[in-house]
């Protein structure tokens, strides 16, 4: 069973020009590159990996299903990617997934100097096994960020009708067109990083009279966004509050 999920997501390309041009790069804690990175933190993961055609098959490697594994340091690489891999009885490896994605990851220059090294030791430890060696495929140029709804979201659905009234009291009614369900939702982003709300800003200005996709516990809706407000809570603290309202459209 899916789990109830109340969110939505931003692409890194949905907010970047705007972020760019209200907070030039400087260096500082404004720098939009600062926003983007404490937001979208698997910006350059890894998408997808392979078993590298230098990785050796070794029967002193231990058999069996190793998930979360982490890859040694490599000061060409990224950092915080994470694979399942098994170890066959022949003694080759297996990538079986990508687990998580981590951060700062290039498909880019010599194929040596970026090749990941997954060390024996997480791999069963096997005496005199050798070390798994993968070579990244393709990384996340366009990553998102999952935002999180606050509490309290009000779903407020009204069923638009014709109604012809006749002198005796009498009345006929019938829903006004296919989808005659309007709704709209209140939703509020309260006490959040100042980052995360600039990013959340940029989003809805950069989708203002365009439509995008919300979850509310397993049922996707496409809103419009016709007006937020912020509120300064702290220096590094604020809030969000922003009604949302139902489109029907592809």
């Amino acid at each position: 069973m899916a789990a109830r999920a109340f969110s939505f997501s931003i692409l890194r390309s949905e907010v970047l020009s705007l972020l760019t041009s209200r907070f030039p790069a400087d260096g500082s804690v404004d720098d939009y590159n600062y926003i983007l990175n404490k937001n979208f933190t698997n910006f350059n993961g890894v998408s997808t990996a392979a078993i590298s055609s230098a990785s050796t098959t070794d029967t002193d490697r231990t058999p069996g299903t190793y998930n979360n594994v982490s890859h040694a340091d490599n000061a060409n690489q990224g950092s915080g990617a994470t694979f399942n891999i098994r170890i066959n009885s022949d003694g080759t490896a297996t990538l079986l997934a990508v687990n998580a994605s981590g951060s700062g990851y290039s498909v880019t220059g010599a194929t040596a100097s970026k090749r990941l090294t997954i060390s024996n030791s997480v791999l069963g430890g096997g005496t005199g096994g050798d070390d798994v060696l993968l070579d990244v495929s393709s990384i996340l140029s366009d990553p998102s960020a999952e935002i999180v709804f606050g509490r309290n979201i009000t779903r407020n659905p009204t069923h638009r009708t014709l109604t012809a009234k006749f002198g005796d009291g009498y009345e006929q009614r019938v829903l006004d067109g296919i989808n005659s369900k309007d709704e709209t939702f209140t939703v509020n982003f309260a006490n959040r990083d100042w980052t995360e709300i600039e990013v959340i800003a940029a989003f809805l200005d950069a989708k203002a009279a365009r439509s995008f996709n919300i979850t509310l516990q397993r049922e996707t809706f496409k809103v419009v966004s016709d007006k937020y407000s912020i509120t300064y809570n702290q220096v590094d603290i604020h809030s969000l509050n922003a009604t949302f309202r139902r489109v029907y459209e592809p």
